[in-house]
C-alpha cells in the first residue's frame, strides 16, 4: 500500500475508531492509542494489501491495543462514566440520563461474545461485515447475537422502568 492508499483508507478510520476506543480506555488516553495504532498501521502498510477488510482490520487491532492497554493497567469500564461521556447535560433530562445508564449497564453485563457484538453493532454502529471481520463469527451468527441480546436487554428494562412506574402509582394513590 502507497502513501496515497494509506491516506485515503487507513487514515479515516482515526476518526470512526475514536468512540470505540475512548469507551474502553477512557478520552485522556484515546488519542494517545489511536496514534500508536495508526502509527503500527503505518509501519505495517505493506501486509495492509493483502487484507480484504481494511475497516475490520483496523477495528481488530484497536480492540487489542485497548485490551492490553487495561490489562497492563488492571483498569475496568466504568458505565457511568461512559454515559455521562456519550449523554451531553443539556441533551436528556436526569431521568433518560439514569435509563441510558441503565441500558449500558445491561450491555456490560452481557457474555461474551453478546456484548462485543452488541457494543460494534449499538454503540459505534458498525455494519455486520465489519463486525464479522473483527470477531470472526458469521454475518448470519452476529444478526442472531444482535436479535437476542436486544430482545434480553429490552425485557429487563421493561420490567425494571414498569415496576419502578406502577411503584409510583401504587404510592400515589395508596400513600
Amino acid at each position: 500500500m502507497n502513501n496515497r492508499q494509506f491516506e485515503r483508507e487507513v487514515v479515516p478510520m482515526a476518526t470512526k475508531i475514536y468512540p470505540f476506543v475512548a469507551r474502553m480506555v477512557g478520552k485522556s488516553l484515546a488519542e494517545d492509542c489511536i496514534q500508536e495504532i495508526m502509527c503500527k498501521l503505518w509501519e505495517n502498510r505493506r501486509k495492509l494489501k493483502k487484507i480484504d477488510n481494511i475497516g475490520g482490520y483496523v477495528y481488530r487491532m484497536a480492540n487489542n491495543h485497548c485490551i492490553n492497554i487495561i490489562k497492563r493497567e488492571e483498569r475496568t469500564i466504568n458505565i457511568e462514566q461512559i454515559a455521562e461521556s456519550i449523554i451531553p447535560d443539556n441533551q436528556y433530562t436526569s431521568d433518560k440520563k439514569e435509563r441510558y445508564s441503565f441500558i449500558l449497564k445491561q450491555i456490560n453485563e452481557l457474555k461474551e461474545p453478546n456484548k462485543t457484538v452488541i457494543t460494534y453493532r449499538d454503540l459505534d454502529g458498525m455494519e455486520f461485515n465489519e463486525i464479522s471481520a473483527i470477531t470472526g463469527l458469521t454475518e448470519t451468527n452476529i444478526r442472531m447475537i444482535v436479535s437476542r441480546s436486544r430482545q434480553k436487554i429490552r425485557d429487563i428494562y421493561n420490567t425494571r422502568f414498569s415496576e419502578d412506574e406502577n411503584k409510583q402509582l401504587t404510592e400515589d394513590y395508596h400513600g
